[in-house]
């Protein structure tokens, strides 16, 4: 499956490893999304602060392989 850009509210995160951070989404066409967001917990980083609870987002999520149902999301703003 290609990747999608879906309006979503962040719903929860949970810290995965040193630098990335797992985020659920409630999205307006997909419902509810689990995704990685990879190296968000870094200074350096301009997703982080995107990807706090209760914020409104603008994402670009690659969909997982298989059936973890895990996606990746690329770009939040």
């Amino acid at each position: 499956m290609h990747p999608f850009t879906d309006t979503g509210l962040v719903v929860r995160t949970h810290d995965l490893g040193e630098a990335d951070r797992i985020v659920t989404l409630l999205t307006e066409r997909h419902g509810l999304v689990r995704a990685v967001a990879r190296a968000v917990r870094r200074t350096r980083s301009r997703m982080g602060a995107s990807l706090e609870p209760f914020a409104v987002v603008e994402a670009q999520i690659a969909p997982g392989r298989g059936n973890s149902g895990l996606a990746t999301i690329r770009q939040a703003a």
